[in-house]
This record gives structure tokens, sequence and C-alpha cells, in this order.
């Protein structure tokens, strides 16, 4: 008999931004710091949150929740006994960035994830950007989706919304989660068939002679 210690194992729920990889708290905590935030319904509230650049595992799954705030997209990363979990906007830059590459990941191997922020002057106003950035094996990984290569992905759609065009992406949104989702069961699939030992053979050999129906 073997004696074995149970691993604990720890979840940390992340949120990008600012170009960072937040942690946060309700409570003070060593190496937090105070911010004081207002949420989307503008009431004021103080926070404890611990930065960091970028966080690294393997992607296990992608999945979207809906929650009060809206919808999101939820990327969850394993790393030994650490558990990783991302959210972000529906439909935001995060979102684009992110969907955009996840196709081309090889999800048996590790990754490196990291946002990005930046305000950019566009129609004579300063507008938010953000991103969702995916290395592996040190390269940056690429886009599936180009404008000379669509590959079936929908074009966002004009409309007005209290007399202001917007740009729906509603159709590209569910395009890419069909897409995530077929990509992650398939993966799985792939881990559970690699894992499961062929016995067709072990099945012949244990039937006599004497038995067969002919």
């Amino acid at each position: 008999m073997a004696l074995e210690t149970r691993v604990e194992t720890k979840t940390f729920y992340l949120t990008p931004s600012g170009g960072k990889l937040q942690l946060s708290s309700k409570e003070k905590r060593d190496g937090y710091e105070e911010r004081v935030v207002e949420t989307s319904k503008g009431e004021k509230i103080t926070k404890y949150v611990k930065e960091f650049d970028a966080v690294s595992g393997h992607i296990s799954d992608v999945i979207t929740e809906d929650t009060e705030y809206g919808k999101r997209w939820v990327v969850t990363i394993r790393d030994n006994s650490e558990t990783y979990i991302i959210k972000f906007p529906y439909s935001s830059g995060y979102a684009d960035t992110f969907l955009q590459q996840i196709e081309n990941v090889d999800l048996s191997k590790p990754v490196y994830i990291n946002p990005s922020y930046k305000e950019v002057e566009r129609d004579g106003k300063m507008r938010k950007q953000t991103g969702m950035w995916i290395k592996q094996n040190g390269e940056a990984i690429k886009f599936k989706y180009t404008k000379e290569n669509p590959q079936g992905r929908p074009e966002k759609t004009e409309t007005k919304f209290k007399g202001q065009v917007v740009w729906d992406d509603t159709d590209r949104l569910m395009f890419h989660e069909r897409a995530v989702t077929n990509l992650f069961n398939d993966f799985k699939f792939r881990q559970a068939s690699a894992s499961t030992p062929d016995t067709s053979d072990d099945f012949v050999d244990s039937i006599n002679d004497d038995e067969l129906p002919f």
C-alpha cells in the first residue's frame, strides 16, 4: 500500500482591466491595493485588487454565462493544482481578439495569455481599445478569420439605436459560440478515445474455437 497526500486545488477568478489581469476581494488582503470603482448601475464600491501581467497554463474550457451585469465569456485555465478563470464581456475587444485566436491553439499544450488596453482617437472621440492575446511555444497565435478569408464568419450589421448608428455583432458571436463548443467537444472526445484501451484483439483471442457458431 502506498500513502498519498491529497493535493489542495486552488481557484483564482481573474478580470481584465487596464491591460492587467486582476484578482479582487471585498476585504483587505496583503499585497492588494484599495480601489473605489463605479458599477454599471452607478454605485460606488470599494474593493481590493492585485494585478498581474499574464496567466499561463492549459485552456481546459471556454463557455458563456448570463449574469445580472450581462452575458460573459468564461475561460478556464489549469496549471497543476491551480485553476484560473478569466471572465470578460460577451461583446468586447477582449472577446473579439480571443475568439479569433482560440481555434488555432493546440489545446494539448500550455499557453500564455495577456490582456491589452489603450485609448485611441476615433471620430473625434477617445475610445477604449482592448484585446486578449494568446502565445504558445513563445509565438503569438494568429487570427483564424481575416477580411481576405472570413471562412464563413458573419460581418457585423449596421443598425440604429436611439438615432445613433451602432454595429450589431449578434450573428458573429453566435458563430463563435458554436465554433468554440465544437472545438472543445472534439478535443475532449479525442482525449477520452486516447485514454480508452483497445480490447478488440483481446476479445477475439478469448473466444474458443469450440464456441464458434459455424
